[in-house]
């Protein structure tokens, strides 16, 4: 006989999380007891949220312990009592009643002034005379007008009550929004649970639970800190946190991640084509059940089953039954009552089993359903009704049950008792001679490879006993399937970018700084991924074509050993803030500009000079000569290096001849890939311009157009 192994209560407590880009993995640490009995024993945690993903617990014991990991399984947890919302929700509802009720009670009042003032008062005149007739009219009125004003006072109360509980409703909604889930779930709530079974014999330093919730996600922030003329710059990384997975991450060691949450570590199968022998099949996880399944429960049948709905038991199993009294014959109003104890042991019709209970031969076909090997039962002696029932005949004459049962008769199959799986007896004997039909070589769907929705159902289902079953959780399922809406349905922050858009080819993993705590609310929380301090380049910018102006720049590079993805980034200078800006992905050791506005202290000027000639054999092609002169002057203290982008004119037409024919300085081809929008006929110039001095650029190039062509339109001098 079987003994389970003891089970111990161990209390637990979150100790690190990873946000992944979507879903995180949270890792409670165990307090195992020191003194565990050697051998199998279980270990139950309790308090796990039932939003987690049943199928992803995963334990984990320290390299070279003397205990190992046998089985890890999920349970839920349903409370003893009726939940109990917690304080918030509470207010909330009882203040949506109020609010309710005033405004039924003020629509009743409302239809009973406005049906009252559409009354048109005739009196019944009790006299003839005129005063008389005149004082029933004024006393109608006055009632009338009693009515009216204590309707409208009561509709008055009414209104400033519904503004005031209004008002707390609107105030408590949003005390119930700012509450973690834990406050809000109150008390006698379903929780999740897991036991975890553990071998052989001494202490456990250390056991980490982890699991999976579906609705945690994070977006990364930034702040440039620039100090000192912009000479010095430092980064600060942070990233907002929001989750609803219904327990609150106080004190956890954080880390966010870029790549996807996968519960499936099995390396994949990779496909060959090969020319030469056939390869065998790769193997799976599914495996046929004996053939001689249901000759386990024998015994149970025999012994501790109970009898079929209506049937009659036996005294003692292999025994017999004595011989039963005589009943009185039916007679008067209670005749029936000997027929309808003769029908009740008749066979039931078989009934199919429910969708979600289905064992797995049942779901499949019914070549998985495993013959019965033909076994030999004496029936009792006497005949009768019982021996009619057992299919025995005259003697004691072998029964044998049929090997798989046709589709149209329920799919019924016979046990070694020789009970359908409906509960009832077959009757009439069987043909010793029939041979059991060889199962279909048939695997079900990888649904049925999810081994922790796997169940194996037990003797009393006959059914389905002896056979794994899948058990959906339909209700945890609908919960984690609103948290995430409600999450993914939140606005993102302003100038966000979701990481999955940024990531690129490889994922990388931040960690957090020190312990951190994220409430499941699904509000946003700011987490600190770390600072770093950026040599930064100064450098000036512009583009006198399209406006007269310099602008500042800083170069910086990447100061971490991560990339920095996508999002928002506020630039302060000297503790001002300068601006709020979207910075793109920056790769480990990659560098990006900062813009810091325009330069007042330096000014730019563009003159630009052409004059036109005749060249050719016969003088026919126009030569257009343009000269385009860039003056810089700076008054700042040191010396600026500005880069001066123009722009020449360019052509598709192949007899149009366009020529540079002088530059000072050389300037260098400028194709403006880094802004994402490339331009053609670009050119650069690094200029540097001395404390207070001035500098210049010129150049100068030609466009020859042929004698059969002319210019039209555009600006001739540029």
């Amino acid at each position: 006989m079987n003994h389970l192994p003891p089970r111990i209560v161990c209390e637990s407590g979150l100790s690190g999380v990873v946000v992944h880009a979507r879903g995180a993995l949270v890792t409670r640490a165990l307090r195992v007891p020191r003194d565990l009995p050697d051998g199998e024993v279980e270990l139950e945690v309790r308090g796990i949220t039932v939003l987690c993903e049943p199928g992803s617990l995963r334990a984990a014991l320290p390299e070279g312990a003397s205990r190992s990991l046998v089985a890890v399984r999920a349970v839920l947890e349903l409370p003893k009592g009726p939940p109990e919302p917690g304080s918030t929700v509470s207010r909330v509802r009882a203040l949506e009643r109020t609010r309710q009720r005033l405004q039924d009670e003020l629509d009743r009042r409302a239809r009973a002034r406005d049906a009252l003032e559409s009354l048109t008062l005739s009196p019944r005149w009790r006299s003839e005379a005129i005063g008389a007739r005149i004082n029933d009219a004024l006393e109608s009125a006055n009632v009338a007008d009693s009515v009216l004003s204590d309707l409208d006072g009561r509709v008055l109360g009414l209104r400033r009550a519904l503004e005031d509980t209004e008002r707390l409703l609107e105030a408590a909604l949003l005390e119930d929004a700012q509450a973690t889930s834990r406050a809000r779930q109150g008390e006698a709530h379903p929780t999740r649970g897991a036991v975890l079974r553990l071998a052989g014999s001494g202490a456990v330093a250390s056991l980490s639970l982890t699991y999976a919730v579906p609705a945690a996600r994070w977006w990364p922030v930034y702040t440039l800190r620039l100090s000192d003329a912009g000479k010095r710059a430092r980064w600060i990384h942070e990233a907002l946190v929001a989750q609803r997975s219904g327990e609150d991450w106080t004190g956890v060691a954080l880390a966010l991640s870029t790549a996807d949450m996968v519960f499936d570590a099995r390396l994949p199968t990779l496909p060959s084509l090969r020319l030469g022998r056939a390869q065998p099949p790769s193997r799976s996880g599914w495996r046929e059940p004996p053939a001689d399944l249901d000759r386990l429960f024998v015994a149970y049948d025999k012994g501790l089953a109970p009898p079929p709905h209506g049937a009659l038991s036996l005294e003692e199993p292999g025994r017999p039954l004595a011989k039963p009294r005589p009943r009185p014959a039916p007679s008067g109003p209670g005749g029936f009552q000997a027929m309808d104890s003769l029908r009740r042991a008749e066979p039931e019709a078989p009934k199919e089993a429910p969708a979600d209970e289905r064992a797995l031969g049942d779901d499949l076909d019914d070549d998985l359903m495993m013959p019965v090997a033909p076994l030999s039962m004496g029936a009792p002696k006497g005949g009768g009704l019982l021996s009619g029932l057992l299919g025995g005949g005259g003697g004691g004459a072998p029964m044998a049950p049929r090997a798989k049962a046709k589709r149209d008769e329920g799919r019924r199959v016979l046990d070694a008792s020789g009970m359908t799986r409906a509960g009832g007896y077959l009757p009439g004997p069987s043909s010793a001679s029939e041979e059991p039909s060889e199962p279909g070589a048939l695997e079900p769907s990888q649904g049925w490879q999810d081994y922790d929705r796997l169940r194996l159902a037990g003797p009393e289902e006959r059914g389905s006993r002896g056979r794994l079953r899948r058990v959906e959780d339909t209700a945890s399922a609908a919960l984690r399937a609103q948290a995430l809406a409600a999450l993914e349905g939140a606005s993102a922050p302003e100038r966000a970018r979701d990481p999955l858009q940024s990531r690129g080819l490889f994922d990388h993993r931040y960690e957090a700084e020190g312990k951190c705590d994220v409430p499941s609310d699904g509000g946003l929380h700011r987490v600190p991924l770390g600072e770093g301090e950026s040599p930064s380049t100064q450098r000036w910018r512009t583009v006198p074509r399209e406006r007269p102006e310099v602008y500042r720049e800083l170069e910086l590079r990447n100061p971490f050993d991560a990339p920095l993805l996508a999002g928002p980034v506020e630039v302060y200078l000297d503790g001002s803030l300068l601006a709020v800006d979207q910075l793109d992905r920056i790769d480990r050791g990659g560098t990006t500009q900062v813009g810091l506005g325009v330069e007042e202290r330096v000014k730019v000027a563009r003159n630009v000079t052409m004059t036109e000639d005749t060249a050719g054999l016969l003088k026919g092609d126009t030569v257009l000569t343009h000269t385009v002169s860039i003056e810089l002057s700076s008054a700042l203290g040191t010396a600026a290096l500005v880069d001066v982008v123009d722009r020449v004119p360019v052509s598709d037409d192949k007899t149009v001849e366009l020529k540079t024919v002088r530059s000072a300085p050389e300037g260098d081809p400028y194709t403006q890939t880094e802004r994402g929008e490339p331009l053609r006929g670009g050119r650069c110039w690094r200029v540097i311009v001395a404390p207070g001095a001035k500098a210049r650029v010129e150049y100068t190039y030609t466009v020859t157009i042929p004698s059969r062509n002319e210019l039209v339109g555009g600006n001739r001098r540029d």
